[in-house]
C-alpha cells in the first residue's frame, strides 16, 4: 500500500471528529455541511421529501430536517461505522 494514500477509515475519521468538534462549537448545521463539501468530498442533496448527506462512504438521510438533524444522524452512523471498523 502506498504510504501517501489516505484510506477511506481515515477520511471517515477526519470527517467525523471534523463534526463533532463543530456541533460543540455550535457552528451551524449549514456551514459544516458546506466544509464538509468542500473539503472532505461530501455530497449533499438537499430534498422537499428526503435529504442525504454522504461522507467517506458513511450515508444519512432525514426526511424533517436538512442541517441539524441530518448532521446528527451521519455522525451517529459514521461512529457506528468507526467502532465496526476497530473489530475487523
Amino acid at each position: 500500500m502506498n504510504p501517501g494514500l489516505i484510506t477511506r477509515r481515515q477520511k471517515l475519521q477526519a470527517a467525523y471528529d471534523y463534526v463533532v468538534e463543530q456541533q460543540r462549537a455550535d457552528t451551524p448545521a449549514d456551514a459544516i455541511i458546506a466544509h464538509l463539501v468542500a473539503a472532505h468530498g461530501a455530497r449533499h442533496r438537499p430534498n422537499w421529501e428526503t435529504n442525504r448527506l454522504t461522507v467517506a462512504g458513511v450515508t444519512s438521510t432525514c426526511t424533517s430536517d436538512a442541517g441539524v438533524q441530518l448532521l446528527r444522524n451521519w455522525a451517529r452512523n459514521a461512529s457506528l461505522r468507526l467502532i465496526m471498523a476497530n473489530y475487523q
